[in-house]
């Protein structure tokens, strides 16, 4: 199609016909694990514990006790200021 008689591409260089140097071995891709993460993971303490453990004694004892001599003598209750936490907004919240 040039004109002249030659084929379509007779004037484009001969490409080398030498293989390619081999190249370096490239290390492996490999996800290597951190033990030391933390996952958080969301379950609930019943299904944590089998149905014969130990655990579900005390869990059934301390249920049927009156700890309201314990809970008496805890400080932070609901609607306390927290003025040592955070003075200015205590002092603006009016709280003694």
């Amino acid at each position: 199609m040039t004109g002249s008689g030659g084929e379509l591409f007779d004037d484009l260089p001969i490409p080398d016909s030498r293989p390619a140097p081999p190249r370096k071995a490239a290390a492996a891709r490999v996800q290597r694990p951190n033990r030391n993460q933390i996952e958080l993971r969301p379950s609930d303490l019943e299904s944590l514990l089998s149905e014969d453990h130990q655990a579900r004694l005390v869990w059934g004892y301390v249920e049927r006790q009156d700890l309201s001599p314990l809970y008496a003598g805890i400080k932070a209750v609901d609607g306390g200021c927290v003025k040592r936490m955070m003075p200015i907004a205590g002092c603006a919240a009016g709280c003694r």
